[in-house]
């Protein structure tokens, strides 16, 4: 081989050598990419895991309260904090920050008052003699006693008379249930124990039993349930006085269902609906379902604003034919809630956290419940004053929202990242509570009011098909009512009862828990 051969050689082996060279670059970067891309995508979900494991762990092991803890407030007045915050960098640098707290001499609190209650007064006399001493004062010690309840017995005996073929009898007093031996006052008892103190019907068998009764548990259930189906009519028209207010709270929750010939329970949706005009709930069970046409079929007459919570439903109302009639208000405990859990894992969430306790602590005050009612803000006032102080800290927290969406570092599926998505798709609504001081800023009221239904079937355990669950309805409404307007639901429960059957059915709403007064006893 001369040398011009052994030339070219080399020349293509080392093109060839080249080609390889490019081709095994092209390889191994193409790898890093896809163990990069791999890297990322395990990064992603190694974050989301820790961010649901964090999660968990607090909901299992943490307080459930979403309040941030409050900073202790010094008590020394300022000059005074200023000489010995200043002496103190002379002895000790270290706690030269730290602030001073005086500890307040607390007072014991006054004795409570309870007016209405039947007193009993027992004379204790000296044991010794006490003949020629001088008297000094007479002392009170007050000691609540309790009386076991009991159940009376009540026979009513008729004088019957005849002539010929015609009978005279004292006809029986009115009632609601024909061939019932239950009396008003007991109907009334065990309904307002199973569905306001959520105790269930076998734990108060068990109750009568220890008084000497025992009744079957179908008995109970048969009471119970004609008793709140002669209520019906009462609850169509507390449904319409609530679905008729301009502004409505509303939120939903499961119940399980037992229906028949199923060996599990099936987990049904109740829709509760608050009118803090009316001061008026109403609970909606339609076969148990969450979905858009239930929640269409209770809005479809209403005209005016709701607030609710992100879910889907709730958001297909700012679509098609509702928008023109219903505008909805989102709810800012809600987006705190989000922030609260993706904390652990982000402490990014912090800022968003203090800029909702800013907002909270306007709020508070507007709506002040120490002030006595003739010094609270009227709805104007609240306006104004959201304006004035609430309406900067939204447009900052806008800005820092839209910062964290664009940040390439906020993954979107993580917690985190999930809470600020929220955030900014619930901020529109969040503006529009301030176009009225009646509005709030969340819809905690009607979170409170859903504990009612979620404490009975933690102990009840599930409603006996779809007519049960319509029946658990229309009693929550009625006893969340009476809740709501601060009245006995017992004593109101009797009431109406009685009066049910004589009053006129024109003017049923005159027995609701709002605008409802007892009857005398002379009447």
């Amino acid at each position: 081989m001369n040398d011009k051969e052994l030339i070219r050689f080399l020349v293509n082996e080392n093109a060839a050598f080249r080609k390889q060279i490019a081709k095994l670059t092209l390889t191994l970067e193409a790898s890093q990419k896809e163990t990069k891309d791999n890297q990322k995508e395990t990064d992603r979900i190694v974050s989301k895991l820790t961010g649901e494991i964090k999660k968990l762990s607090k909901m299992l092991f943490s307080s459930t309260s979403e309040k941030r803890p409050k900073t202790k407030k010094s008590n020394i007045p300022e000059p005074l904090l200023e000489a010995v915050s200043s002496q103190q960098n002379h002895t000790d640098e270290q706690q030269q920050n730290e602030p001073v707290l005086i500890k307040e001499k607390k007072t014991k609190p006054p004795r409570r008052v309870y007016e209405g209650l039947e007193e009993k007064i027992i004379n204790l006399p000296p044991l010794e003699d006490v003949s020629g001493l001088r008297f000094i004062r007479n002392e009170e010690t007050i000691r609540y006693s309790f009386i076991e309840p009991k159940i009376i017995k009540i026979i009513y005996k008729r004088a019957i008379y005849g002539d010929g073929d015609n009978i005279y009898t004292t006809p029986l007093p009115d009632y609601i249930i024909e061939r019932c031996s239950a009396d008003i006052s007991l109907l009334a008892h065990i309904a307002v124990n199973k569905f306001y103190y959520h105790l269930p019907t076998h734990r108060q068998l068990e109750m009568f039993k220890n008084i000497g009764i025992d009744w079957p548990k179908s008995t109970l259930n048969s009471w119970v349930t004609r008793a709140i189906e002669m209520l019906s009519p009462i609850f169509e028209v507390l449904e319409k006085q609530v679905i008729n207010s301009p502004y409505l709270n509303i939120d939903e929750t499961t119940i399980p269902i037992l229906l028949k010939g199923v060996n599990k329970t099936k987990k049904g949706y109740m829709w509760g609906v608050i009118s803090p005009s009316a001061n008026l709930m109403s609970f909606k069970y339609n076969q148990g379902s969450r979905s858009f046409a239930i929640l269409e079929e209770i809005l479809k007459d209403y005209s005016g604003t709701i607030q609710s919570d992100g879910y889907s439903a709730y958001k297909s109302l700012e679509k098609g034919v509702f928008r023109k009639r219903i505008r909805r208000l989102s709810c800012l405990a809600h987006i705190r809630r989000k922030f609260i859990e993706s904390e652990p894992t982000d402490p990014r969430a912090q800022k968003a956290i203090d800029y909702i306790s800013r907002l909270y602590s306007i709020e508070k005050e507007c709506y002040d419940p120490d002030l006595p009612t003739e010094q609270k803000m009227t709805v104007e006032q609240i306006k104004q004053y959201r304006l004035t102080h609430s309406v900067p800290i939204l447009r900052e927290f806008y800005r820092w929202l839209q910062s964290n969406s664009s940040d390439e570092t906020v993954l979107p599926q993580s917690l985190f990242g999930k809470a600020v998505n929220y955030a900014l798709n619930e901020y529109p609504g969040q503006i529009g509570v301030l176009r009225n001081g009646a509005f709030r800023i969340d819809n905690n009221v009607a979170e409170r009011a859903m504990r009612a239904p979620v404490l009975g079937r933690k102990n009840y355990m599930f409603c006996g098909e779809h007519a049960g669950g319509e029946r658990a309805a229309h009693i929550y409404s009625i006893m969340a009512s009476c809740k709501m307007n601060k009245i006995d639901p017992y004593t109101y429960l009797v009431d109406i009862l009685k009066r049910f059957m004589s009053h006129n059915h024109l003017k049923l709403d005159q027995l609701l828990p709002n605008k409802w007064t007892p009857l005398l006893e002379n009447e």
